[in-house]
């Protein structure tokens, strides 16, 4: 009556019990039921019953039929609520589907350390199939590569009932190793340990990753040029980093230069013409290089060559701007120096080969024969030798000079 949800002077029948059971159940306890009284046969089935109060409940219900001089009497049997245990069931297979289906690998051993179960990803993981390893132990998986003490730290930890957590080298069935981040937690029941569950993530792609960064960073903190990244996403283009070469180049701390715009640097003798030249290529998102002339945190000035360039991710977006900033002041100094020195010579040069000139220019005149044809290659001389001079010059210029950007067009349409 308490499984039916019904009233204990409620008449019960076989033909009143069979509607409370499930619909989609019903069949099954009726051909049942139906094969017991017409073929003898016993039943013991689990079905899903709906009781008078709408409660649905799993049960148990077993029939047997009894005879008596060869005739059938009657059936007999017994009615269990078996929802807890279904539930328990219902929820052991979640689990179960969960375990089977998760990314992680998992195994699970005996309190003496003997694995008992692995799921798929830990025979796609380590290469060792279930058969391989059931009944072995996790030594199986030992790659020599761990530090003295570390396994006895890590028994010491889980039977004293509490998780371990850790980084280890693993083998795989194939021999190469693999970096691991493994988790191993002791199933209690009470105070008693009566199993361990191991969960292990891959991480060898990320430490990999993650030691190519590190030394990248490295590589950019101790580059010998300053070097900065600017957010173009943030208002004015702050910079979001620079190295330690930017710090020691204008002798701005991070925190002082971190939130300023590069332009942080310019001061009243910096060439505006130069400065319009790199924001435009900015706003082009272009790359550009200039030497500007910067100041650093004491007020001194410096010559820095800056070269800015975009950084964009796959969809062609700008996320970054990279600047690489070197001191040329010494360069500088000595292109100006050249310069004076190449005015010097050239302004030489010119005079004396003018005053060679007027004296082959003479003898040529007051002679004649091989003396004058003679008289006559010094004049040629010295007139190339003053053209090679001017040549000189252009050359110095050009390459002393700024590069500008001009569009030529090399076809017509």
């Amino acid at each position: 009556y308490r499984i039916h949800g019904l009233p204990e002077d409620t008449m019960a029948s076989p033909e009143a019990s069979l509607q409370h059971y499930h619909p989609e159940d019903r069949p099954v306890i009726e051909a049942a039921f139906e094969a017991a009284v017409e073929d003898g046969d016993p039943y013991d089935v689990e079905v899903r019953l709906v009781g008078a109060d709408d409660t649905e409940r799993w049960v148990r219900t077993r029939g047997e039929p009894k005879y008596t001089d060869g005739d059938l009497t009657h059936v007999r049997g017994t009615i269990q609520d078996i929802t807890q245990r279904k539930e328990r069931e219902r929820d052991l297979q979640r689990i179960k589907q969960a375990v089977e289906s998760a990314g992680h690998a998992i195994y699970i051993t005996d309190p003496d350390g003997v694995i008992e179960y692995v799921n798929p990803a830990f025979e796609e993981m380590t290469g060792f199939s279930e058969a391989e390893v059931i009944g072995e132990t996790p030594s199986v998986l030992d790659s020599g590569e761990m530090q003295d003490g570390y396994f006895e730290r890590l028994w010491e930890t889980v039977l004293s009932g509490d998780v371990y957590k850790d980084e280890m080298i693993n083998r795989r069935k194939t021999g190469e190793t693999y970096a691991a981040m493994q988790t191993v937690a002791p199933v209690t029941d009470g105070d008693d340990i009566h199993a361990f569950v191991a969960i292990q993530d891959d991480i060898t792609d990320r430490k990999e990753r993650k030691q190519t960064l590190s030394r990248r960073e490295q590589a950019i903190s101790e580059a010998p040029v300053g070097i900065s990244i600017s957010d173009p996403d943030r208002p004015d283009n702050p910079m979001v980093y620079v190295n330690d070469a930017f710090v020691e180049m204008t002798g701005y701390s991070r925190e002082e230069a971190l939130g300023e715009n590069c332009r942080f640097l310019q001061g009243e003798r910096t060439d505006p013409d130069r400065v319009d030249r790199l924001r435009e290529a900015i706003d082009a998102e272009e790359p550009v290089s200039v030497t500007l002339r910067n100041y650093r945190k004491d007020g001194t000035e410096f010559w820095n060559h800056l070269e800015i360039a975009p950084v964009t991710n796959d969809t062609g977006e700008v996320v970054i701007y990279v600047g690489f900033q070197q001191d040329v002041t010494d360069r500088k100094q000595r292109q100006a120096q050249l310069t004076v020195l190449d005015r010097v010579l050239r302004h030489n040069i010119r005079n004396q080969m003018n005053v060679v000139r007027g004296y082959a220019e003479t003898i040529q005149s007051e002679t004649s024969n091989g003396t004058a044809d003679a008289a006559g290659k010094i004049i040629d001389m010295s007139d190339r030798l003053v053209g090679l001079a001017e040549k000189e010059r252009q050359i110095t210029d050009l390459l002393r000079d700024e590069p500008t950007r001009t569009d030529v067009a090399v076809c017509d349409q």
